[in-house]
């Protein structure tokens, strides 16, 4: 097999299908990365090795030297490598923002790996894995248009795939996109092995046929199919493979030290969440699979001087909120809008009024972060901030999220104002179901494909409760005991919706699900409710203020309660209850439990007290739950693959003027060998495909003189024949001329003529004659 690089040809070269057979197996590999499902965002790698492919192809096209084309590669790779990257990042913050994230999360990946710590941010492998592929796509390109070289164009794709199904090779389904690789990569080299030999054949004064080029193709297409079909069926014994792994270990134990080192690198692998980052929740918000560990101190805060009745139950430090659940995610609606406000400008929101006033000063502990935490219910900030908000009907707002502008520098320090409320389990009792308009349209929603077995365990566990607070103190109650904590679940099974799942078979989850489940199941039931992210409220030190670790984040529902606000409850386990004031009894319901979300099943009373606190860190882009089968994609990439080879393979075989010949040449012996006649139109059709293509378009002059009900005696010469139609269509006179010129050229002298013109020549002829049949 050859395996040396071609000369280095002093001009451009260019081969349609080596090109083609190039992107695919290039485009396979990064396919073969993204089924492994290693970690979010794995796709931003297609895109990524087919720009630097096509950049590759190009600069090898170009008549830049080795400067320029070096130079040029910098500067793209410093170009559109960042901006993919910022793409994975919140769309609601600005560039700036974007890549301020990126680099500090990359910062803080290499600060880890400096100090022998595993980099957990799965941004950091899809930086690497992007660098990668873009600098394997681009120089497979430019290896093959330069150099036409064998070894460079296939060499760096084959060792990737063939470390990525070592790595990933458990599932058998995707061994199929290894295959697909190797069988492309065999066609390209058949193809240059090819071109290299007719080269040399040419420079030696070979004879070619024709049709060699399809032959040879063709011969290779059978050969590589067939090889490829007995190596997939030949079976291997578990001892072969037994001795085959003994080798490896003892191969690659000297490498111990090294791939510990790598661990570190890819401790992101298997990740299927994103990583937590300065943003922390972006504008999708996924249930997740697991939550990362991490002791960093995010806040101090002080809280304002409150009376003991007065102040809350439990402080919990809001970062945004979200109304829209779908697929396994949370989301916002449309209806929000952005406003700046600036230092100490107050935001109106509703039931304001009837809230206490506190302030909170926060101090940031962590690297820059735009998006500010609060207390409950925020209503001025000291410093500008710009809003995510909902306009209500009375001209409040429904504020989602707040962002600082600019970003908080580590240390810096905040004022925010929040209107506080401490409701008694008989204020939310009698507050009734009088709710506005904007609450029901809103925080009622569900998606249309809502599980009927969690709306009948909604209904079933409220049937017997006769107020929204009784409601929702059942359903938090029986998460709470139904469900078990634990800080890393599996992903849910494909085609599951991922709540049901977890609410009746796996019943094992952190707040995420928790939380979600709460709020699905209360709309469900039909009062209205939202989900809060942001930190439970930390370590309170001897002056009473508290430090908010990286695993405090966490997410809890909201309840609204008219003429009261949004009230929190907890209904993850790892948290302590609720404890609210009981205020007055409300005469004949028969409670007086002060517990909110404790009823009649719930009598332990070890469910009051928090399990071990868990690192609750909540990833910050969506990762897909319901992920199409890779059996199912496999399949199909397989077709579309196939389809786009065959495609390009006829649309070249066309081009070369040799597929409708061979098609029809094989039917009409088809007709031969069955000694049956062979009817006049496919044998009349058969011959004027093999016909020469000028001969061809000359056949333009007779279709005119035809459509114009001027048809030439069979006895005319092709000159009379022209001039005939030159009469009939003057405006024609030049096409007709060029078309009887390049015709007389290629039948009476050495030379073949230029078909090109003859065919330009011979459409306008056509269409010449089709404008004066129409017009008369």
């Amino acid at each position: 097999m050859y395996t040396q690089n071609m000369q280095k040809s002093s001009t451009r070269w260019w081969d349609f299908p080596s090109v083609a057979l190039l992107v695919i197996a290039v485009f396979t590999t990064s396919v073969r990365l993204v089924i492994t499902e290693w970690t979010a965002d794995l796709r931003e790698v297609e895109t990524v090795v087919l720009f630097g492919a096509f950049l590759g192809l190009a600069l090898g096209w170009s008549h830049f030297k080795k400067l320029g084309v070096t130079l040029l590669t910098i500067g793209y790779s410093l170009t559109f490598i960042p901006w993919r990257l910022t793409l994975l990042t919140d769309d609601q913050f600005m560039a700036v923002e974007r890549i301020n994230e990126v680099s500090q999360r990359l910062s803080l990946a290499f600060r880890l790996l400096t100090q022998k710590q595993p980099v957990d941010d799965h941004l950091f492998f899809v930086i690497l894995m992007s660098v990668l592929f873009w600098i394997v796509g681009l120089y497979s390109g430019y290896a093959l248009i330069r150099s036409q070289g064998i070894l460079p164009a296939l060499i760096p794709t084959t060792l990737l795939i063939v470390i990525i199904q070592y790595y990933d090779g458990s599932k058998q389904s995707h061994i199929w996109v290894t295959g697909i690789y190797f069988f492309f990569s065999l066609l390209l080299l058949g193809r240059l092995t090819y071109l290299q030999n007719r080269k040399r054949w040419k420079k030696r004064n070979v004879f070619l046929v024709p049709d060699v080029g399809v032959d040879l193709s063709a011969m290779t297409f059978t050969a590589i199919t067939v090889v490829m079909l007995i190596a997939w069926s030949v079976p291997s014994s578990s001892a072969e493979w037994r001795d085959a792994a003994k080798w490896w270990r003892k191969t690659t134990r000297v490498f111990d030290k090294t791939r510990e080192r790598f661990d570190d690198i890819f401790s992101a692998v298997d990740n299927n969440s994103a990583a937590t980052s300065n943003v922390l929740y972006g504008s999708l918000l996924p249930l997740g699979e697991r939550t990362y560990q991490g002791d960093q101190e995010l806040f101090y805060i002080q809280p304002p001087q409150l009376d003991l009745n007065e102040a809350p139950p439990r402080f919990y430090w809001r970062m945004r909120t979200y109304d829209t659940y779908n697929n396994g995610s949370w989301s916002h609606s449309d209806s929000v809008s952005e406003q700046l406000f600036s230092a100490m400008s107050e935001i109106s929101t509703p039931n304001m009024d009837a809230r206490l006033i506190g302030d909170f000063t926060f101090t940031n502990k962590a690297d820059t972060r735009s998006i500010l935490v609060t207390g409950p219910q925020p209503i001025w900030i000291d410093i500008d901030t710009l809003a995510v908000y909902t306009t209500l009907p009375d001209d409040t707002l429904d504020v989602d999220m707040l962002r600082a502008q600019p970003a908080l520098a580590k240390e810096a320090t905040y004022i925010a104002r929040s209107a506080l409320i401490s409701p008694s389990v008989a204020n939310l009792r009698q507050a009734g179901t009088n709710y506005p308009n904007w609450v029901t349209e809103r925080y009622l929603q569900l998606p249309d494909n809502f599980p009927a077995t969690i709306r009948d365990l909604a209904l079933n566990l409220t049937r017997s409760q006769g107020t929204p607070y009784d409601k929702a103190r059942a359903i938090t109650s029986y998460l709470r005991k139904e469900i078990t904590y634990s800080s890393e679940i599996p992903a849910p099974p494909r085609g599951r919706d991922p709540l049901e799942w977890f609410l009746f078979e796996w019943q094992e989850g952190f707040c995420n699900y928790a939380a979600s489940a709460d709020v699905v199941m209360l709309r469900a039931a039909g009062v209205p409710a939202r989900m809060a992210v942001g930190f439970a409220q930390g370590k309170r030190d001897a002056s009473g203020n508290f430090t908010v670790l990286q695993r405090d984040a966490h997410a809890w529902p909201e309840v609204y309660f008219p003429n009261i606000g949004w009230v929190e409850f907890e209904p993850t386990l790892n948290q302590a209850l609720l404890i609210r004031p009981a205020g007055e009894q409300v005469a004949g319901d028969g409670m007086d439990d002060m517990l909110s979300g404790r009823d009649d099943f719930e009598i332990d009373k070890e469910l009051a007290i928090p399990l071990p606190e868990e690192d609750l860190t909540l990833p910050e882009t969506v990762q897909a739950q319901n992920k199409t089968d890779s059996r199912q994609l496999i399949f199909w990439g397989i077709i579309v693959l196939i389809t786009v080879a065959v495609g390009l393979g006829l649309w070249y075989l066309d081009r070369k003027q040799l597929f409708v010949p061979r098609a029809l040449r094989f039917v009409v012996q088809v007709y031969e060998r069955n000694n049956l006649s062979v009817p006049a139109w496919l044998n009349n059709w058969s011959k004027w495909s093999e016909s020469p293509p000028i001969t061809r378009a000359f056949n333009a002059i007779n279709v005119g003189l035809r459509w114009l009900d001027k048809p030439a005696p069979t006895h005319f010469t092709p000159a009379e024949r022209a001039n005939a139609l030159e009469r009939l269509l003057p405006q024609a006179e030049n096409d007709i001329a060029a078309l009887l010129h390049e015709h007389q050229k290629a039948l009476f002298s050495p030379h073949q003529g230029d078909a090109k013109l003859a065919r330009r020549a011979g459409l306008s002829i056509r269409l010449n004659a089709l404008r004066k049949k129409f017009a008369s």
